[in-house]
């Protein structure tokens, strides 16, 4: 929690310096303006979105898809105010200039909070990390073209300045602005992730580890005990089994776990949720019933905090709905 204040505190002081802090230099010079852009695209937007909740409707998509939307959103809006009519537009109306710099914002936060999503699966790692360096090839071409480009691109960028050459050497700052910095801070995004998932890998093989050596002594142990009739724990709560297993599906949660019962649900990084109707305990912590079970599929950190099992945002009624199709797992 306190990470998330820090990086939505620092992101809104980002944003407030672009936009507030450089606003004479950006008024003088396209320079002082590309700064302005790199800083909202690729430290405030970010930020921001690593300080807020992933929306539900990324969340659902498949971490490849939600990826792909967020790299074309944030390329397509930042190539449409680098074209030649837009950015002079904004140029001369502060309500379009303020729109500028609010969708580079909002695609920024869009493609971070896609990334987000997929680092907290461990299939979608790879593409969040890929992800971050390919966001920032559009610009570093953009930044290019600037550099060495032999005309002023913006005519009313060039009239800030005494002579075309004062406004080329202006231009090819900005480029290298974009270029250089942009892509320094993209570099470090992606370094950082990196490390993110290197270190979230190691940590996820110790917890398999630890799982398939609980699993093996609980094996041995039930062969030791088991006597009489098998005796299970079903408990179907106030919920639908069936919508449960479809909730199952569009929340993913095989992506994690190992499913009976649900198509593709085979996955080994969380405890398989076999025979669940008979486990006496929730995460170890809280008694086996569906009202526990429903507030642990809801939020739960409110169950055992510090547990890797993310907030999906389901809803109490899908929530009892899953909770009584897992109770009906004997």
């Amino acid at each position: 929690m306190a990470r998330r204040t820090a990086a939505l505190v620092g992101g809104g002081a980002v944003a407030l310096i672009a936009l507030v802090g450089l606003h004479g230099v950006a008024e003088r010079s396209l320079s002082g303006h590309m700064t302005q852009h790199v800083l909202l695209l690729d430290v405030a937007g970010p930020l921001l979105a690593l300080g807020t909740a992933v929306p539900a409707v990324l969340r659902r998509l498949r971490p490849g898809a939600a990826l792909a939307l967020g790299a074309a959103l944030q390329a397509g809006i930042m190539w449409l105010w680098h074209a030649p009519g837009p950015y002079q537009a904004a140029m001369r109306d502060n309500a379009v200039h303020a729109l500028e710099h609010l969708s580079f914002l909002a695609a920024a936060m869009v493609l971070w909070w896609a990334i987000v999503a997929a680092a907290r699966r461990t299939s979608g790692y790879g593409l969040a990390v890929l992800a971050v360096f390919v966001s920032g090839v559009p610009a570093t071409m953009l930044g290019v073209g600037m550099t060495f480009a032999r005309t002023p691109w913006y005519p009313a960028a060039a009239a800030l300045h005494a002579s075309r050459a004062a406004a080329l050497d202006d231009q090819q700052l900005a480029g290298v602005v974009m270029w250089g910095f942009g892509g320094l801070a993209v570099v470090a995004a992606g370094v950082l992730l990196f490390a993110s998932w290197v270190a979230s890998s190691a940590r996820e093989s110790a917890r398999l580890i630890r799982i398939g050596a609980t699993a093996a002594l609980t094996i041995v142990l039930l062969a030791a005990c088991s006597s009489g009739p098998e005796r299970t724990n079903v408990r179907l709560g106030q919920g639908d089994p069936g919508a449960g297993k479809r909730a199952i599906l569009r929340y993913g949660c095989g992506s994690c776990h190992t499913i009976p019962g649900v198509k593709g649900a085979r996955a080994l990084v969380g405890p398989p949720l076999v025979h669940f109707s008979r486990r006496s305990y929730i995460a170890g912590r809280a008694a086996n019933t569906p009202d526990n079970l429903a507030r642990w599929i809801r939020d739960p950190q409110s169950v055992e905090p510090g547990t890797v099992m993310p907030t999906l945002g389901v809803t109490e009624l899908e929530a009892r709905n899953i909770a009584a199709y897992l109770e009906s797992l004997a």
